[in-house]
């Protein structure tokens, strides 16, 4: 059953609990006590997710039967509010899960207590405390709690993860520069200077990525953009969007606008042109410049020039977007 479903069949519980249809209410309790269990193992998020339904059930019936129908309808709202929280954290609706289900019906338990309907104020509170339960569970399987126990052991939530000693300082790294993207290069020379390459720190990466999440078609911690680099989050970085008017020399990234001077709009326009290709020192000035100075001055104008658009870059970006590959040329990200 979808989170979707028993939203729709707890609100007509709640209908029913309302208007005292006995056998109305029995038939919906009995769908929700007997959810097919579908051999979940129930430390699995599905498993907990369901068996606290169950749960929910069993104390409507016992408020039900009591005849304690105030209490059982309040147990249907937490119980509504806690597929709802759970649903709208699995389908990444973090805003609407705020705005919607937290903020509306916090103003309206407050708006309850102010005109004196205690009842309904409680309603709205228990809606909110199912809610919280509902998102919290989810939540823990999204994002599950990542801690340091011992030198190079970690847990991830109920996991026990031990690195190597490079893949602990590696790890360490990336925790210091969460949510930054990091070209290989950077995290090469930050790490471990120049005493490996490319592909030793690649596989480095990949092998640090399998131990933190073991299934590699659905990286959590470390995400790969191509031609940008790596980063450390339990949210997936969004590549800067570029776009510039090279008549008016205005380059906006990320919709920040920012002018460039006529020698840093050059070499831009250049790199712009040519982004995801690496191109070595000497092409970049033949095409930008020519011949207009002697070589050791277009060098120092390159050099200048590049170094004055990267900080606009870095900047507007946070991130370097122009990189060096050492021996095979410069490279636009993106």
């Amino acid at each position: 059953m979808s989170s979707d479903t028993l939203v729709r069949r707890v609100e007509n519980l709640v209908i029913d609990v309302q208007n005292r249809k006995s056998r109305a209410v029995r038939s919906r309790l009995v769908s929700l006590k007997t959810l097919p269990d579908i051999s979940l193992d129930p430390s699995e998020i599905e498993g907990l997710f369901y068996n606290k339904v169950k749960d929910y059930a069993q104390g409507i019936e016992a408020y039900y039967k009591s005849e304690e129908f105030n209490e059982a309808r309040l147990e249907c709202i937490e119980l509504m509010g806690y597929a709802e929280g759970f649903k709208k954290v699995q389908d990444g609706s973090l805003d609407e899960l705020v705005k919607d289900t937290f903020g509306s019906h916090a103003q309206s338990a407050e708006n309850d207590i102010n005109e004196g309907r205690g009842y309904q104020a409680r309603l709205h509170a228990r809606y909110i405390m199912g809610a919280a339960k509902g998102s919290e569970l989810a939540l823990s399987d999204r994002y599950p709690t990542l801690r340091r126990t011992d030198g190079n052991r970690f847990t991830i939530g109920n996991r026990v993860v031990d690195l190597t000693p490079m893949e602990g300082e590696l790890f360490t790294y990336f925790l210091a520069n969460a949510n930054k993207v990091i070209p290989i290069e950077k995290i090469i020379m930050d790490v471990r200077g120049r005493e490996i390459g490319y592909s030793s720190m690649t596989t480095m990466i990949n092998n640090l990525r399998r131990k933190l999440q073991p299934d590699p078609n659905g990286p959590q911690y470390i995400h790969h953009y191509r031609n940008l680099g790596y980063v450390f989050g339990t949210v997936a970085y969004s590549p800067p969007k570029i776009e510039y008017d090279a008549s008016r020399r205005k380059l906006t990234i990320n919709g920040q606008n920012t002018s460039l001077g006529k020698s840093v709009a050059q070499l831009f326009k250049y790199f712009y042109d040519h982004r995801g290709q690496k191109i070595s020192r000497e092409t970049i000035i033949q095409e930008v410049w020519g011949n207009e100075d002697t070589d050791q001055d277009l060098f120092r104008k390159f050099n200048n020039t590049l170094f004055n658009l990267n900080k606009k870059l870095t900047e507007s970006s946070g991130y370097r977007l122009i990189v060096n590959f050492m021996g095979e040329g410069y490279m636009l990200r993106g």
